[in-house]
């Protein structure tokens, strides 16, 4: 009697399998459509942007001639007597 359940309880598990595996199919198909249409792009909205405006660089030339010249200029002025330099081929490259 126990091998006759057993054996019964197998077939209701494998039965119980075959439904779970097989999933909703068995209850009825609906074929699946895919619909394509094209679409329209959409318009991209920017702002107009103010047009750049730099403040204005005031460039010092100094040589050899004129140097104590300008630094006692920026002293009296009130400004920091410091330099940024550059030589003739770099601002060549500057320009580039």
């Amino acid at each position: 009697m126990n091998a006759k359940i057993l054996q019964t309880s197998k077939i209701v598990i494998f039965i119980l399998i075959g439904i779970l595996l097989s999933g909703c199919s068995l209850f009825g198909k609906k074929p699946i459509t895919i619909v394509t249409e094209p679409t329209e792009k959409v318009r991209l909205e920017l702002p107009d942007l103010e047009p750049l405006s730099p403040l204005p660089v005031n460039w010092i030339i100094i040589t050899p001639d004129n140097a104590e010249d300008v630094f006692n200029e920026l002293k009296n002025s009130g400004q920091d007597v410091v330099l940024f330099s550059l030589t003739d081929d770099n601002y060549e490259f500057l320009s580039i």
